[in-house]
C-alpha cells in the first residue's frame, strides 16, 4: 500500500510539472483530462487485481518454476562446459606428448646421421692416413760396397 501511495504521489508531481511547462493554455485541459484518466487507473489497478488472486498465484508459481528450470539448465550448461574444457585439456596434453615424441625421434635421427657422418669422416681420415703412410715408406737404397770382392 505504501508503494502504491508513493507511485501516485510521484505521478501527481510529474503531472503538475508537465502542466507548468505546457506550451499554451489550450492544451492544458486535454493534459488534465489525460492525467485524470491515468490517476483513476493508478487507483483502480490494485482494486481490480484483488479479485484475480488466483491469476497472481499462478503467475508467481509459474515464475518460481521458471526460475528452478532456469537454474537447472544453468547447472547443466556449467557441467557440460566443465567436461568440454577437461576434454580439450586432455587433447592438448595428448598432442603435446605426440609432439615431444616426434621431436625426440627427430633428435635421435639427427644424432644417428651425425654419427654416420662422423664415422664416414673418420673412415675417410683413416683412409687418408693410410695413403699418407704408404707414401712415407722407405725407399730402397742401393748400397754398393767397393773394395770387397
Amino acid at each position: 500500500m505504501k508503494e502504491l501511495m508513493q507511485q501516485i504521489g510521484i505521478f501527481l508531481i510529474l503531472g503538475k510539472t508537465l502542466l507548468h511547462f505546457c506550451p499554451s493554455e489550450k492544451y492544458e485541459r486535454y493534459i488534465k483530462l489525460l492525467f485524470g484518466f491515468m490517476l483513476v487507473l493508478q487507483f483502480a489497478t490494485p482494486i481490480l487485481s484483488l479479485g484475480n488472486e488466483s491469476v497472481m498465484e499462478k503467475y508467481i508459481t509459474n515464475q518460481e518454476q521458471f526460475e528452478r528450470e532456469f537454474e537447472q539448465s544453468l547447472k547443466t550448461v556449467d557441467e557440460k562446459w566443465f567436461r568440454y574444457n577437461e576434454e580439450i585439456e586432455k587433447r592438448i596434453e595428448n598432442e603435446q606428448q605426440k609432439a615431444e615424441v616426434m621431436f625426440q625421434e627427430q633428435i635421435a635421427e639427427q644424432n644417428a646421421e651425425e654419427t654416420e657422418n662422423d664415422l664416414e669422416q673418420k673412415s675417410e681420415n683413416a683412409a687418408e692416413t693410410m695413403e699418407q703412410r704408404e707414401h712415407i715408406g722407405i725407399e730402397k737404397v742401393k748400397i754398393e760396397v767397393k773394395g770387397y770382392e
